[in-house]
């Protein structure tokens, strides 16, 4: 068995980078028997993830991006010679069919909420070219929840039996910190001080960041708790629509001292950030998934999550739910949070509890059953 993997963004950055990453990277420790080419841009990949003989790195070079067009077929008949299967681990496909291929499916957010992806016109008409090579091409899928598998197959008119659900997991480093000193460290790194509740994602307009900030200035005028808020994420200042300025809001609640951004942080950072917060709220309209929800979680904190989209299948019955169109329930969830200590503790047990059921070794075992059923070995 021969398996090509498209692993172009193999890094540690957001949660589509992170997925491709610990996918090989548990592939690697479970399975030294199937042969596995890696399509790259990375050129040290193997050596970073320390991958046995069974993988091999293919270089992208200028030949790929040629592969798809009219008359140059044979480019692909080449590079795919001998692939039994070819999976594409972010959404896009970027060749004609010279292989059985399947396609993991984040979320298509872009497709049921345009107004908060979709930057312009010619954005729109790229992505809608992306889903027609997509559904043109793959002859499988993976979806990452059944929030989404429904999505797209409603959406889509897919037939259910081409579309299979494999779960995100949860990096081991993220864990609880007991070590107070570290935890001071890092604070003290991110100019945070005393209590704090966390937020952590790409500040885009879907994880709905303006009515998070209304929501906790509301809470602190109810409580008079002397909690920061602290924002963990970067912007992309060239998507004005997805990226929006959230200065308006920080100068109407006047509220900038009580909230912190951090901008990027690391993953050694992250664990201690998770592990010194009083609760983590995650108010996203739409999500596909939220790993940081679960990470939070693996870290022993509470979480304050979505009644929408993926959150109820990844958190269950452990979180706080909250409506994220209603500021009001939004910032009584949260002033009712600061007033119980107790309670909020109450769930840090049934978070890591919750949490250890998503590991990224399972989602790599359930995604070479994936590969083995479709190939039927």
């Amino acid at each position: 068995m021969k398996i090509a993997i498209d692993a172009r963004r193999a890094q540690i950055n957001k949660g589509m980078d992170r997925y491709v990453f610990e996918l090989i990277k548990n592939l690697n420790t479970i399975d030294l028997e199937t042969e596995y080419v890696l399509f790259s841009k990375i050129r040290d990949l193997k050596q970073k993830l320390g991958l046995s003989d069974n993988f091999t790195v293919e270089g992208m070079r200028g030949r790929f991006r040629l592969i798809g067009r009219n008359g140059l077929d044979f480019l692909g008949r080449f590079i795919f010679k001998d692939i039994d299967l070819c999976h594409f681990t972010t959404g896009e496909v970027w060749y004609s069919r010279f292989s059985t291929t399947i396609v993991t499916i984040h979320d298509i957010g872009d497709v049921v909420h345009p107004e908060l992806f979709v930057e312009d016109h010619r954005d729109r008409r790229r992505r809608e070219k992306l889903y027609k090579y997509l559904l043109k091409n793959a002859d499988y899928y993976i979806c990452v929840s059944n929030f989404t598998k429904k999505e797209f197959c409603s959406n889509f008119n897919i037939d259910k039996e081409r579309v299979y659900v494999v779960h995100n997991g949860v990096s081991e480093s993220f864990r609880p910190i007991s070590d107070s000193e570290l935890i001071n460290k890092t604070k003290k790194k991110y100019k945070i001080s005393g209590d704090y509740i966390l937020f952590v994602g790409a500040l885009e307009a879907k994880k709905n960041l303006s009515n998070l900030i209304v929501s906790f200035d509301d809470a602190l005028k109810k409580t008079n708790k002397p909690f920061k808020l602290v924002i963990v994420g970067k912007y992309d200042m060239s998507k004005p629509r997805q990226y929006p300025s959230l200065d308006s809001i920080l100068k109407r609640t006047k509220r900038s001292g009580d909230i912190v951004f951090t901008g990027f942080a690391e993953d050694k950072d992250l664990a201690a950030l998770y592990s010194g917060a009083y609760i983590s709220v995650f108010p996203s309209l739409y999500e596909g998934f939220c790993l940081p929800a679960l990470e939070s979680m693996a870290c022993g904190t509470p979480v304050i999550v979505s009644n929408v989209s993926a959150f109820p299948e990844v958190v269950g019955d452990v979180g706080i739910y909250i409506d994220p169109h209603d500021i009001e329930d939004m910032s009584d969830k949260i002033a009712w949070a600061m007033r119980s200590p107790e309670a909020v503790g109450r769930y840090r047990e049934k978070c890591l509890k919750r949490a250890r059921l998503f590991t990224w070794k399972k989602t790599a075992v359930d995604t070479l059953k994936v590969y083995r059923e479709i190939l039927q070995v």
